[in-house]
């Protein structure tokens, strides 16, 4: 079992690297980390969706490499956050749940970058505050540049907060979409920064909802919206019950809510959010090319989890199905990164070793991710089974789960619901649960002991 006093030891090498003095490694790229809110990789054409059509988005997906089984290690904003941030099990870093901070002296992306002499920025959407405080309680690294907010879900009247400033700054028109000023933010950073080496991540909340998501969106998003979208002609997930087409009873796991829009109405807010999201990307892939950074940038386009969006009845996420647990992944660093389509299954924890691997930088040791950066240069793939989990407390919200790419196993800790066996091959929208098939009696006792053995190996 990982011990904190371990992992800290294991990073002190790290930290003894020395301050800003550091130089990069030669031909190490600039790393842009593009982060959408709530975006599941099943509503985008790059995963399989004819609802809509998204060629920037779809560019930084296909143009280097795609992963094809991303899983959030855990499926609710800060926790997923700090596992990209720190390569941990959220718990293990203080973030178990929404509204906790990193445990301060943690090893994260941007200390770890900055230690090699790299330049850390941040804009946007932080959800790693302790508490309710709109500023940031700890930057974690982020020292050379931070314009943001702990979490808020009106995509108009901006503000902001700009470093360790506990002021908030407004801007002019406040009315305007605000990824609109976030993407003009991280443009702004870029030009400061294109001769410099850096890491940027910019981090947008479209499309997950706002706050009353059981109302149409059209006041958030710019007089454009939903963009054509016509909730009549979607085609929805195989895993959409008739009943759930239009609005109906709040589901089992909202007792006492106001009835649900129904799945046509929410997705027709959905893709028509992932829609003003798309003008955006084109925006920081246009403005990368003027400055002549595409070539030496390498480009992270995801999202801390999915969307349920009606699938079984459900919405928003924290549940094990695939809309909430699989994120869309890419990485595209032109002129080096070859465009193909990786099987490998990828955790959030495995994003910061493998990104400093990729740079040539030293990462912690200790870490429950993995450094991946040989296999996405295209080395071979280990297909070892990742872990996700919604470890909130030992409650019935409680799960863990293994996933491969044809099996998604899950364990619920003290909830009324038993185990799940998905075959994702044959049943891609788990439908047909085999926990109790005798015919995969063995997949299921493998599965266990693998998430049994890796449960052990976290400690949780």
């Amino acid at each position: 079992m990982l011990s904190r006093r371990g992992f800290l030891a294991g990073s002190a090498a790290l930290a003894a690297c020395g301050g800003r003095t550091v130089t990069p490694p030669s031909g190490a790229p600039n790393v842009l980390v593009v982060l959408l809110d709530q975006l599941r990789a099943v509503s985008l054409p790059a995963y399989g969706d004819t609802n809509i059509t998204t060629p920037a988005m779809d560019a930084l997906l296909t143009t280097g490499v795609r992963f094809d089984t991303a899983i959030a290690a855990n499926p609710l904003c800060g926790p997923a956050r700090a596992s990209m941030l720190t390569g941990m099990y959220p718990g293990h870093v203080g973030v178990p749940n929404n509204d906790r901070a990193i445990t301060p002296g943690t090893p994260t992306l941007a200390t770890v970058f900055r230690s090699a002499g790299y330049k850390a920025g941040y804009v946007g959407k932080w959800h790693l505050s302790r508490g309710k405080p709109q500023y940031p309680s700890d930057l974690v690294g982020f020292d050379d540049h931070f314009q943001g907010y702990n979490e808020r879900y009106h995509y108009r009247d901006s503000f902001w907060f700009t470093g360790r400033s506990h002021v908030a700054e407004f801007p002019e028109p406040r009315d305007l979409f605000e990824p609109t000023y976030q993407t003009t933010q991280a443009l702004e950073v870029l030009e400061r920064w294109r001769d410099e080496r850096f890491l940027l991540m910019v981090s947008y909340v479209p499309p997950h909802p706002p706050k009353d998501w059981r109302s149409d969106w059209d006041a958030h998003f710019p007089d454009a919206f939903p963009y054509g979208v016509d909730a009549a002609k979607l085609a929805l997930r195989g895993n959409v019950p008739d009943w759930a087409e239009g609005e109906h009873a709040a589901s089992a796991d909202e007792p006492g809510a106001r009835p649900s829009p129904g799945a046509r109405r929410f997705l027709r807010n959905y893709y028509g959010a992932i829609l003003a999201m798309e003008i955006e990307i084109q925006r920081l892939v246009d403005g990368l090319k003027r400055l002549g950074l595409d070539e030496r940038t390498l480009v992270v386009f995801t999202s801390d989890h999915g969307e349920l969006g009606g699938s079984h009845g459900r919405y928003l996420k924290q549940k094990p199905y695939e809309e909430s647990v699989r994120i869309p992944l890419g990485m595209r660093w032109t002129g080096t990164l070859p465009a193909r389509t990786s099987t490998m299954p990828f955790s959030q924890v495995d994003l910061m070793p493998t990104l400093a691997g990729l740079c040539g930088v030293p990462a912690p040791t200790g870490l429950h991710g993995r450094d991946l950066s040989a296999a996405v240069r295209g080395g071979s793939e280990p297909d070892t089974e990742v872990l996700s989990g919604c470890h909130l407390t030992k409650s019935e919200r409680t799960w863990w789960q293994v996933r491969s790419p044809r099996w998604s196993y899950t364990e619920w800790v003290e909830g009324r619901e038993g185990p799940t066996l998905f075959d994702m091959n044959a049943d891609p929208f788990q439908t047909r649960n085999l926990a109790d098939s005798p015919e995969h009696a063995d997949d299921r006792r493998q599965l266990a002991a693998t998430l049994a053995a890796r449960r052990t190996a976290i400690g949780v």
